[in-house]
């Protein structure tokens, strides 16, 4: 569906019901098979679409947007999708790591949440300092180099 949305289509869509949750403000950036009563009426609507400008700019309509993101697309799209930009067998690997050695998992993000465990050496008596603490996500997408995934 994304893929035909980002090469400026209007996708004639069959299948899940909720379909309209997924997509940039609710809009009616798709055609909907489900809107029709008959095979005959999605026809109809199909080419009145390809024969009317202000019904096509009505299905790009959500393209023109602007939002205080720096795509097109609304910040609510990109807290709920944002994580896909990280391959699925990545997502995998880490949820994985997160279990085996008992870090958080944030479900909406497919991340390891960010937790800061106390190093060894200070038994937990003496006062803590930056070095004494492991900021596990330093690791596996942070900012150091030395990450392990």
């Amino acid at each position: 569906l994304w893929g035909a949305l980002s090469a400026g289509t209007i996708p004639v869509y069959y299948g899940a019901s909720n379909v309209k949750e997924h997509l940039p403000n609710f809009t009616n950036a798709i055609i909907d098979t489900r809107d029709f009563s008959t095979v005959k009426a999605l026809a109809d609507y199909l080419n009145k679409v390809a024969n009317n400008r202000t019904l096509y700019e009505f299905h790009q309509a959500w393209r023109s947007k602007t939002y205080d993101t720096p795509s097109l697309l609304p910040p609510e799209f990109h807290k709920k999708y944002d994580f896909t930009n990280v391959h699925s067998n990545c997502r995998l690997c880490r949820w994985a790591y997160a279990k085996k050695y008992g870090f958080g998992w944030n479900h909406a993000n497919q991340t390891i949440e960010t937790t800061v465990y106390p190093r060894g050496g200070n038994n937990g008596n003496a006062e803590k300092t930056n070095d004494d603490n492991v900021n596990i996500n330093d690791y596996i997408g942070g900012a150091s180099e030395n990450k392990i995934l």
